[in-house]
């Protein structure tokens, strides 16, 4: 073990915790207390940091989800831990000791069954499973593997134009020859506008399980401005037809959502409305921007959309957790199972 480090538990607020997102590259909107505060557990949230010399060099934020008529229930850290400084090298071992100290602290002294799910890709750091295994971590079980599209935004505007698919670029070609108006912002005037055609999207598509927006509604007032998701309108004469939320924190723009309305697909606006979000991360020094998710099996329209944009299809990391072997941290392990078949965490 490594004792240059030194680790504090609960030891921070809200606003000091926000500006500490700031030094990292891997820095997320799921590590938010905006984020937290409004998903299962976000009662209880905790913050663990690791600091070497002085300085803050990796951090989570956790959430603990008690189960009733038990004594324990489950810490869950998504896209954590932090530990990517800007511009710093992926450093194994400080992953490693973070994980030993949050194996400590939320498996053996509070006794709960600790879930991961890593910010990083399965391509980005090797051995990590073997990482994950040496601090007393096991792969989830059931889990499917999840990927995504990285669109690598270090290429200019004209090399990334010209990567894009043919009938990707005809689209765009297309949607630019409309009379189409993007406006963009962070206000929730404008998460309201995206809403409404969110909602008819829903309604055209028959979505049954759509994306809780109005809790992002409730993420977006809370947070801090400079970690507001950004939000970008495409209107044709009649009105709103489109749109498209984003978060970028750290060196990443992360897709969230996105909607459009039947008027929306006469006029291709969700191909402008993507282009216009690339130039805007671009014109910000964003380096990467991840699409958020493909499943070419089950939604195969999406996944032609996304892959369109010619990025590298990579693959998220496996989520790992930890437990003690005893009877109630089974019977805890064994509830959330049950509730993850059916619910999402």
């Amino acid at each position: 073990m490594n004792y240059s480090y030194t680790t504090t538990v609960d030891h921070v607020n809200e606003d000091h915790w926000s500006n500490l997102l700031r030094m990292f590259d891997d820095a997320n909107l799921y590590q938010t207390p905006a984020y937290g505060r409004h998903f299962r557990g976000g009662d209880n949230l905790s913050y663990i940091i690791i600091k070497k010399n002085e300085k803050v060099v990796s951090m989570c934020m956790v959430r603990i989800l008690k189960i009733p008529f038990i004594k324990g229930g489950v810490a869950y850290a998504f896209f954590g831990p932090l530990f990517r400084g800007k511009r710093h090298k992926i450093n194994p071992q400080l992953l490693n000791f973070m994980l030993k100290m949050m194996y400590e602290e939320y498996v053996m002294k509070r006794k709960l069954l600790l879930r991961i799910v890593p910010n990083f890709y399965s391509e980005t750091l090797n051995n990590d499973e073997q990482i994950f295994k040496s601090s007393g971590f096991h792969p989830v079980k059931l889990q499917q593997k999840k990927q995504t599209v990285l669109l690598d935004l270090k290429f200019s505007l004209d090399e990334l134009s010209s990567h894009l698919s043919r009938n990707w670029r005809r689209h765009l070609i297309r949607s630019q020859n409309y009379d189409l108006k993007i406006s963009e912002g962070t206000g929730l005037e404008k998460f309201d506008i995206f809403m409404k055609i969110y909602n008819e999207m829903i309604l055209r598509k028959k979505l049954k399980h759509p994306l809780d927006s109005s809790t992002f509604r409730c993420i977006q007032k809370e947070l801090p401005n400079w970690q507001k998701m950004r939000i970008m309108i495409g209107s044709d004469n009649s009105g709103p037809v489109a749109g498209i939320i984003v978060s970028a924190l750290g060196n990443t723009g992360i897709y969230i959502m996105g909607a459009t309305n039947t008027r929306g697909l006469k006029t291709d606006c969700s191909y402008l409305l993507q282009w216009k979000m690339i130039e805007w991360l671009k014109s910000q020094g964003y380096r990467w921007y991840d699409l958020g998710g493909i499943d070419k099996k089950n939604n195969p329209g999406v996944y032609q959309f996304k892959s369109g944009l010619r990025g590298i299809e990579i693959t998220y990391a496996k989520q790992f957790e930890a437990w003690r072997y005893n009877l109630r941290l089974t019977m805890i392990r064994f509830g959330d199972l049950l509730r993850r078949k059916f619910s999402l965490l």
